[in-house]
């Protein structure tokens, strides 16, 4: 049921919800139509004009707590053991190839031609590789790109360019810093890519 739901949420006064804290339905929203002119953001979140501009700045700081939950992904859903407050367990999993995949489709700071994705075929019984931006026109289903089309848990590997950033077996992630990535997140590879290509010359 709906918990904690007052009788005037569902009133469509336009300053609803003006000083309530903002859902991840919410930031999902205003993400999705960031595009859109702040009035009209505003009266669709029933918001005020200020509150919509800041919490746009929020979800585009990659450091922000508002960013990682849009982006890291609502964990509370998939029975996680991890506590994400617990310092000690932060990193303690490999953060989902379909999160990574998601940062990569909604985050506007990220070219997806910039990254390929390495997948098991089964048919061919070998290790393919796909852009991220190629149309899915072998696997069933509404997906348009392949590499959302793809199984999950045939998903290999993740490259930006050259380099790898997502790697299930090695338990490296460099998109958003977990298991072996040891903190370091795409914007961090992107800007020292130069170097990390010339080192690997």
């Amino acid at each position: 049921g709906l918990r904690g739901v007052s009788p005037e949420d569902s009133n469509p006064n336009p300053m609803s919800n003006i000083y309530q804290e903002w859902s991840l339905e919410q930031d999902r929203l205003l993400y999705e139509n960031r595009k859109k002119s702040l009035p009209k953001l505003a009266s669709m979140l029933g918001r005020g004009l200020r509150g919509v501009k800041t919490r746009m700045e929020k979800l585009t700081d990659v450091n922000s707590a508002a960013y990682e939950r849009l982006f890291v992904g609502n964990r509370s859903n998939n029975n996680d053991l991890v506590d994400d407050d617990d310092p000690e367990q932060k990193g303690s999993r490999l953060t989902p190839v379909k999160e990574v995949l998601r940062r990569i489709r909604w985050d506007g700071t990220l070219l997806q031609n910039d990254f390929t994705v390495q997948y098991y075929d089964r048919v061919e019984e070998s290790i393919d590789e796909a852009t991220f931006d190629a149309p899915n026109n072998s696997v069933s289903g509404n997906e348009d790109l392949f590499v959302f089309a793809i199984p999950e848990h045939r998903i290999v590997s993740v490259k930006y360019k050259q380099q790898i950033v997502w790697d299930k077996d090695q338990r490296v992630d460099r998109v958003f810093g977990s298991m072996k990535g040891n903190g370091e997140t795409i914007d961090v590879v992107i800007e020292n890519y130069a170097d990390w290509k010339k080192r690997k010359r």
